[in-house]
């Protein structure tokens, strides 16, 4: 997180797997605030003599606009449901897959193959659209205008 903090000009994934076997809500807290208040909730902590230390000047910083943040989730008797604070936060992507789309001889399943990275301006366009304040093509001042 603060590797993208400090490196806006390239988008970060953070990926966290089976998020909910906790309440993502007690783990993720500062991020779900920082999310909806562009608040300075990221201990800004740099690394000094064997240490992380909180800067000085700014302790906190807000969550980078660069930064992805993807989970995965499994639905079962043994974990928790998303709460709507965390689901009006989301985008969630469901798959279904049947039993018999997996082998029978666990061993004969072929690990995934590593991907090439996007092509230079798909990523552009995405970190673009991820670090604009006002995403719908206008600007504030526009809309505000408009209006009047």
């Amino acid at each position: 997180m603060l590797r993208a903090a400090r490196d806006p000009s390239r988008p970060y994934l953070l990926i966290l797997d089976e998020m909910n076997l906790a309440h993502v809500e007690r783990y993720l807290a500062d991020v779900l605030s920082g999310i909806e208040s562009r608040a300075e909730v990221l201990p800004n902590l740099t690394l000094k003599d064997g240490s992380w230390l909180p800067d000085a000047v700014m302790p906190r910083i807000a969550l980078p606009r660069n930064l992805f943040i993807v989970g995965t989730v499994n639905v079962d008797e043994t974990t928790y449901l998303f709460s709507p604070k965390v689901l009006d936060r989301a985008n969630t992507i469901e798959f279904r897959v049947a039993s018999s789309a997996f082998p029978d001889d666990p061993t004969s399943a072929r690990k995934p193959d590593t991907c090439a990275p996007g092509a230079k301006a798909f990523v552009d366009g995405l970190l673009a659209i991820a670090i604009d304040e006002y995403p719908s093509g206008g600007h504030r001042d526009d809309a505000t205008d408009a209006a009047s």
